[in-house]
């Protein structure tokens, strides 16, 4: 590719080309995902940034390779225009090597992939698993308010910033890697890679005929359900299965999907029925079927002021029993039950009513008919 014909590429997506700005730290990459290869390089202005690159393997070059990068570029420029909490920037692009292809720049995240956070224990003793997977939900559901379809949602494609809040990563690789350098670039008309353990049956071969399938909001609600259950039990989604065929198996045979897990990690088993919630309202055989992001979204942020109310309520009752009967001393206090002199002194506590609050959720009676699948 002619340095014009760079110039063209960026000039019509707006991307800003900071490879000067750059200096690589290692020369291998540091990670890896399901289509490229990540490197850590150095910004001139101190920062530390991670460079996305393609894997040779999914570069297409028996014909012209114009058609790739204007894909490539297309889908960065749709990923820089995003400005979310929990989006990764995007902040340019860079040409790292002789193959004239783009990489995708992004801050370094440290704390690494949500997988992996969940993993340690120390992070999930302070975890709030609920909130954490709302922030991921409302990020998802900014993506697809703005017409994208991320296809590749799982653990390791969600990083964690400093402050410790999932941000969704690699929107738009899932497609690229499926531009051929003798096609003409749409978004509308490419396909999905190859499944994984992620992804909705609809991904896998024989389901649909030859080709794969047009990108549907629909897969990338099914693999969030799927991301939350890899959360929540630490392992990948779908243990029942020895293998990814096994699974391309039970769902050619048209078998409906196993029943979510009983065990997550300790840390986490408090919120087994918001999980299951998220399960059922997701991971469903049929596409039609499942729920719209932005509804679970709206669900889970239910539950976390649900579960806020009530912690905040057993705060003010532990600071109550921390204070002294007013007018005592302490020879008096230490003859007083504080059980008795908090049941004195604290009102009673209002809860919010279960029933009306599920009742307002739109989708509360979709999951309690699906629960029945699962009781009975």
């Amino acid at each position: 590719m002619t340095s014009l014909e760079k110039r063209r590429a960026m000039s019509e997506s707006r991307v800003l080309d900071i490879s000067a700005l750059l200096k690589p730290l290692r020369r291998d990459p540091v990670a890896g995902g399901s289509f490229g290869d990540v490197f850590q390089y150095s910004h001139s202005d101190g920062r530390l940034c991670a460079v996305k690159s393609l894997r040779p393997f999914a570069i297409d070059t028996q014909g012209d390779p114009r058609s790739l990068i204007r894909a490539i570029f297309h889908e960065a420029q749709q990923w820089h225009d995003l400005t979310h909490p929990n989006i990764l920037p995007m902040i340019g692009v860079c040409f790292r090597d002789e193959t004239g292809f783009p990489s995708l720049v992004c801050p370094w995240m440290k704390n690494g992939d949500a997988r992996k956070y969940c993993e340690k224990p120390q992070n999930r003793e302070k975890l709030d698993f609920i909130k954490f997977i709302s922030k991921i939900a409302y990020g998802l559901a900014y993506i697809h308010s703005r017409g994208i379809v991320h296809g590749d949602i799982r653990g390791p494609n969600i990083l964690i910033n400093d402050d410790g809040e999932p941000c969704i990563s690699d929107l738009g690789f899932a497609r690229v890697v499926n531009v051929t350098a003798t096609s003409s670039y749409s978004s509308s008309d490419s396909k999905w890679p190859p499944a994984n353990v992620w992804s909705p049956p609809e991904y896998y071969p024989g389901l649909h005929g030859p080709g794969g399938i047009k990108p549907e909001k629909s897969a990338d609600v099914f693999s969030y359900g799927a991301t939350v259950i890899e959360l929540w039990t630490g392992r990948n989604p779908f243990p029942e299965f020895a293998s990814t065929l096994e699974m391309i198996l039970h769902f050619m045979a048209k078998k409906p999907l196993p029943d979510p897990p009983q065990a997550g990690q300790k840390e986490f088993l408090q919120f087994k029925d918001q999980v299951h919630e998220v399960y059922l309202l997701c991971c469903d055989i049929d596409p039609k079927s499942r729920s719209e992001i932005a509804t679970i979204a709206h669900l889970l942020g239910q539950r976390v002021a649900q579960h806020d109310f009530i912690k905040k309520e057993d705060d003010e009752v532990a600071a109550m029993l921390a204070l002294r009967p007013p007018g005592h001393s302490k020879q008096d206090d230490d003859g007083v039950s504080m059980v008795s002199y908090a049941s004195s002194t604290v009102a009673p506590r209002s809860e919010p009513d279960d029933e009306n609050f599920d009742s307002c959720s739109p989708c509360s009676s979709h999951v309690r008919n699906k629960t029945r699948r699962i009781r009975h």
